[in-house]
């Protein structure tokens, strides 16, 4: 293969082809600065730690409380039970 002017003339416009093809596959690709103001993973780790925070105090506290409470109902309902099964065994007894 002899190099030519012609020669070299063919391949850089074979590759000329190629790279607009490539351009126009690229074209709707987001660039460095197109992903600049997106989060990073440090960004989304400090936002997932907030959400811990937000959730432990809107949710978790409130949620602890209501089975506190819950606990302490079940534990009246228990002694209410035990009282009237009490009161029922002396009905019994003297024949009310």
């Amino acid at each position: 293969m002899e190099l030519t002017k012609e020669h070299f003339d063919q391949q850089l416009g074979a590759l000329n082809h190629w790279l607009g093809k490539i351009e126009q596959r690229m074209d709707g690709m987001a660039t460095k600065t197109d992903l600049r103001p997106l989060a990073t993973k440090a960004d989304v780790r400090e936002g997932v730690e907030e959400l811990a925070r937000i959730i432990a105090t809107t949710v978790a506290k409130p949620m602890e409380q209501h089975f506190a409470e819950l606990k302490a109902e079940l534990a009246m309902h228990q002694r209410v039970q035990r009282l009237e099964n009490d009161i029922n065994k002396i009905k019994a007894a003297l024949h009310l």
